[in-house]
Protein backbone atom coordinates (compact mmCIF):
# COMPACT_ATOMS: atom_id res chain seq x y z
CA UNK A 1 0.00 0.00 0.00
CA UNK A 2 1.10 3.46 -1.14
CA UNK A 3 1.52 6.21 1.61
CA UNK A 4 -0.61 9.40 1.49
CA UNK A 5 0.61 12.89 2.13
CA UNK A 6 -1.58 14.89 4.21
CA UNK A 7 -1.82 18.66 5.19
CA UNK A 8 -3.28 19.94 8.54
CA UNK A 9 -3.12 23.39 9.87
CA UNK A 10 -2.48 24.23 13.44
CA UNK A 11 -2.64 28.04 15.23
CA UNK A 12 0.50 28.76 16.60
CA UNK A 13 1.78 31.91 18.45
CA UNK A 14 2.18 34.90 15.70
CA UNK A 15 5.61 35.95 17.51
CA UNK A 16 8.89 34.94 15.87
CA UNK A 17 10.93 33.21 18.32
CA UNK A 18 8.37 32.80 21.22
CA UNK A 19 5.19 30.60 22.41
CA UNK A 20 3.28 33.38 24.01
CA UNK A 21 0.58 35.43 22.43
CA UNK A 22 1.74 38.68 23.48
CA UNK A 23 2.47 37.50 27.40
CA UNK A 24 2.82 35.01 29.77
CA UNK A 25 0.79 32.34 31.07
CA UNK A 26 -0.14 34.75 33.97
CA UNK A 27 -3.21 35.90 32.09
CA UNK A 28 -1.98 35.84 28.67
CA UNK A 29 -2.32 33.18 26.44
CA UNK A 30 0.52 30.56 25.71
CA UNK A 31 0.94 28.57 22.35
CA UNK A 32 -1.28 25.43 23.24
CA UNK A 33 1.34 23.33 22.16
CA UNK A 34 3.84 24.69 24.74
CA UNK A 35 3.69 22.36 27.67
CA UNK A 36 6.33 21.44 31.04
CA UNK A 37 7.08 17.86 31.39
CA UNK A 38 9.46 15.65 32.69
CA UNK A 39 12.35 14.45 30.26
CA UNK A 40 13.39 11.27 31.51
CA UNK A 41 16.46 9.20 30.38
CA UNK A 42 16.01 5.66 31.66
CA UNK A 43 19.14 4.65 33.26
CA UNK A 44 21.34 6.86 32.32
CA UNK A 45 20.71 9.83 33.85
CA UNK A 46 18.42 11.26 36.57
CA UNK A 47 15.00 12.77 35.11
CA UNK A 48 14.66 16.73 34.59
CA UNK A 49 12.13 17.84 36.20
CA UNK A 50 9.72 20.86 34.62
CA UNK A 51 11.36 21.15 31.51
CA UNK A 52 9.99 22.79 28.59
CA UNK A 53 8.29 20.67 25.44
CA UNK A 54 7.07 21.22 22.02
CA UNK A 55 3.73 19.19 21.83
CA UNK A 56 3.21 20.02 17.97
CA UNK A 57 6.97 18.57 16.91
CA UNK A 58 7.60 16.79 19.86
CA UNK A 59 10.85 18.16 20.82
CA UNK A 60 12.49 19.58 24.18
CA UNK A 61 13.13 23.19 24.28
CA UNK A 62 16.44 25.04 25.56
CA UNK A 63 14.13 27.51 27.25
CA UNK A 64 10.39 28.12 28.29
CA UNK A 65 8.59 30.05 25.51
CA UNK A 66 10.86 29.89 22.74
CA UNK A 67 9.79 28.25 19.54
CA UNK A 68 11.55 24.95 18.53
CA UNK A 69 13.44 24.83 14.76
CA UNK A 70 10.32 22.80 13.21
CA UNK A 71 8.45 25.78 14.28
CA UNK A 72 9.96 28.64 12.93
CA UNK A 73 10.80 27.17 9.98
CA UNK A 74 7.21 26.21 9.18
CA UNK A 75 5.96 29.67 10.36
CA UNK A 76 8.40 31.11 8.21
CA UNK A 77 7.48 28.90 5.05
CA UNK A 78 3.69 30.29 5.40
CA UNK A 79 4.69 33.94 6.01
CA UNK A 80 6.62 33.36 2.57
CA UNK A 81 3.34 32.34 0.73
Amino acid sequence: MKEKTITVSHEVSPEYGKCSFGGDFWGEEVCKYHAIRTQTHGNKAPPEYRKPKCLLFNCWLDEPYKKCEMCRKACAEVDRK
